[in-house]
This record gives C-alpha cells, sequence and structure tokens, in this order.
C-alpha cells in the first residue's frame, strides 16, 4: 500500500485559522504534502484566500468579499489577530516547499489566477506541479484551463460524479476530488482504473481516516493533517 498524501484543508485549520499564514505556517511545520487554500477577488482585483461570499463567519466584518477592498480586508480580525493573506503572500510563505492546491471560489478569479501563477513558474522558476487548481464553477474552471501555465488540474466533485471521468479526461486533470459521501471502495478502484489519483475531502476523525487508507486513496484533505 502507497503512503496516502497529507493534504491541510485551509491550512492546518484545526489548529488555526483557516486559510491564514498562521494556518500555512502550522501546515509546513507538520510536514504535509499537500496545503488546500481557497482563493476569491476582492473589490480591488486581488485574490485573497478566503473561503466564503461573505465575511461574517470567519473575521469581524461583514459584507461581500467582493465589495471590499484589499485594504479594508486588512484591517481585519481573520482568527486570534490573523490577517487575511493575499495568495502572492501564501506562496511566498509556502515557497516551493510542497504543493498549493488553489480552489478558486466565486467569478473573475480564472484570467487573474493564471497570470499570478505563470509568473511564479516563468520569472521565480516554480515547477508547474506544485500546483493543483480546482473548482466548483465549471465556468471559471473552463477558463483557467485556457491559460494554465502548467499547473495540474483537479476535478473538483460535489454531487455529478458521473461526469467526473469525462471532464477529467477533457481537461487533462491528474486527480478527481470526492467528498466524504462518495467514499466508496469500488469507486475508489473504478476511478483508479480509469488513470486517476482519488482525493478524498474533508475527513477529520481517526476512524474515516482509516477507513479511507484501507480504500487506497491517494491523498485525504483534513483540517487536522497530523492525524493522517
Amino acid at each position: 500500500m502507497s503512503r496516502v498524501l497529507r493534504i491541510a484543508h485551509r491550512g492546518a485549520s484545526g489548529d488555526k485559522p483557516e486559510n491564514t499564514l498562521s494556518a500555512v505556517a502550522k501546515a509546513l511545520e507538520i510536514g504535509v504534502d499537500i496545503i488546500e487554500l481557497d482563493v476569491r477577488v476582492c473589490k480591488t482585483g486581488e485574490l485573497v484566500a478566503f473561503h466564503d461570499m461573505t465575511l461574517e463567519r470567519t473575521t469581524n466584518g461583514n459584507g461581500l468579499v467582493a465589495d471590499t477592498s484589499l485594504e479594508d480586508l486588512k484591517k481585519l480580525d481573520a482568527g486570534s489577530g490573523e490577517r487575511i493573506p493575499t495568495l502572492e503572500e501564501a506562496i511566498d510563505l509556502i515557497d516551493k516547499r510542497t504543493i498549493l492546491n488553489i480552489e478558486m471560489k466565486g467569478k473573475g478569479v480564472a484570467d487573474r489566477l493564471a497570470a499570478i501563477l505563470r509568473g511564479y513558474i516563468e520569472n521565480k522558476a516554480y515547477p508547474p506541479e506544485l500546483f493543483i487548481v480546482t473548482s466548483f464553477d465549471k465556468e471559471e474552471f473552463h477558463q483557467f484551463s485556457l491559460k494554465n501555465p502548467g499547473a495540474q488540474l483537479g476535478i473538483l466533485v460535489g454531487r455529478d460524479i458521473l461526469s467526473a471521468p469525462s471532464r477529467a479526461r477533457k481537461y487533462g486533470a491528474h486527480s478527481i476530488h470526492l467528498p466524504q459521501p462518495y467514499m466508496r471502495k469500488w469507486l475508489v478502484r473504478f476511478l483508479h482504473k480509469k488513470g486517476f489519483k482519488v482525493f478524498i475531502y474533508t475527513l477529520n476523525s481517526i476512524w474515516d481516516i482509516a477507513k479511507a487508507k484501507i480504500m487506497e486513496v491517494d491523498g485525504i484533505f483534513s483540517d487536522y493533517p497530523d492525524r493522517i
């Protein structure tokens, strides 16, 4: 049995505020194989690491991320005094030490993300395989694929499992990311036979993690990656 990849969901978000630099730093300290972060476009056009459309759940602010400037976002407390980081701040902190899985959230991310990653790959000698890009938004995912500077692509499955293999082939994706309800041995075997790696999200209990390992999944997303 090959070793399963440890994927830090929104950084090590069980120990540190999600999608913050402290969560990234904790994941690096643990020694994970992949760090997953969400990115959105703010009002002034920068990509920031943030999951929700609105600010209320994880900060002391309110309103839409898309209606808030980076300057104002930086004034907010994202938990334990942490600030909302830009994508570039997260990439610079990781500094080629592990793979970054970027999930595009909302509209208008694809072109900006492709440009940012191209800058790191072409100007800063980042190997393209250090980046994995996913999205539930099929239009954004397609748009990114048109300008992809070489990043790996992953098919993120919500409910539409039937189209996942064909979409993966269409885009040359290397992995299919399944939610916990689809964690079935037969499905993992089926996707492996089709040539895809299978990542499962988001498992936090020791029992669920053990079951996933028995099923020989390739990677596990967890808020507590040190449990994997």
